[in-house]
């Protein structure tokens, strides 16, 4: 199976060069899509309802030509609008304009009756920090509600540039939590807790009850980084932050990690000379 992509700035634009490579994979039957790269004040207008006018126009172009390539297919929306900070000219993803994008489509989803996707989850930060954790879990929260899903690139600092560990144990717990606060509540006879309330009555202790300790995995977030403690007890554990838990389980992992290969060592020693070949071809500088 093969499927290549190409992003234009604007497909409303199409280059020759970008015609010749659709038509030199469809020719063959293999398949190419195109997507795009609009920028909120870049290659989109800087007002909100500019920068959504161009994005849906250019979404509905793509949709049009991938059909004329290769054939009818379900008309579906992909809301990835990144914006430009004019003090710099670089293209960010965390900011909050994309996330307001991302809601606009959430309402063109619903005009349209289609399906849609939105581009979240990123942050612009370079190591881990607020920012990160703010950007990424507000991103993926909004997008979620606005689309009926979100999603965190685990990981990922700077954009897509660096991918730190730390972070993706900060990310983990960011998702989870998530997960948490949008599950759907679950409500029976049981769940009512009619009998226990009845059995401790109201302000009972229902700490020393056995239902709560039953329950306790299934009704509560039990965070592996975030702070459960009051201060005192903070204090007296070492006073450690969520990014110190993160890179203590980092750090744990790479102790106990075992590598491991679903290749032979004859196929990996052959696919190193094919490496050292290739490498010594490139010209040097």
């Amino acid at each position: 199976m093969f499927v290549a992509r190409g992003y234009m700035i604007s497909p409303l634009r199409v280059a020759r060069p970008e015609c010749e490579q659709l038509l030199f994979f469809s020719n063959r039957g293999l398949r190419m899509t195109m997507g795009h790269l609009p920028s909120q004040g870049g290659t989109a207008p800087a007002t909100f309802a500019g920068a959504v006018t161009l994005a849906l126009a250019e979404q509905i172009f793509l949709h049009l030509l991938d059909t004329a390539l290769y054939g009818e297919r379900p008309f579906e929306l992909m809301s990835s609008v990144m914006t430009l900070d004019p003090r710099t000219a670089c293209a960010v993803y965390g900011r909050p304009e994309q996330q307001r994008v991302n809601m606009a489509f959430g309402d063109l989803t619903r005009f349209y009756g289609c399906e849609c996707r939105g581009h979240t989850g990123l942050s612009d930060a370079k190591a881990p920090s607020c920012e990160a954790g703010a950007q990424k879990a507000t991103g993926a929260l909004i997008t979620a509600l606005a689309l009926g899903e979100g999603a965190i690139e685990a990981g990922l600092l700077g954009v897509d540039e660096i991918c730190s560990p730390v972070q993706m144990v900060l990310d983990a717990e960011i998702a989870a939590s998530l997960n948490a606060l949008l599950a759907e509540p679950q409500v029976d006879d049981t769940l009512c807790a009619a009998s226990e309330i009845a059995a401790l009555g109201p302000g009972g202790n229902f700490l020393e009850s056995e239902a709560s300790a039953l329950r306790c995995h299934t009704e509560f977030f039990l965070p592996k980084t975030w702070s459960s403690q009051l201060i005192t007890g903070w204090q007296g554990s070492g006073s450690k932050v969520d990014v110190d838990h993160a890179r203590d389980r980092v750090a744990a992992f790479r102790q106990r990690f075992v590598p491991s290969t679903q290749i032979s060592r004859e196929e990996e020693c052959e696919l190193t000379k094919i490496i050292r070949r290739a490498a010594a071809a490139v010209p040097a500088g």
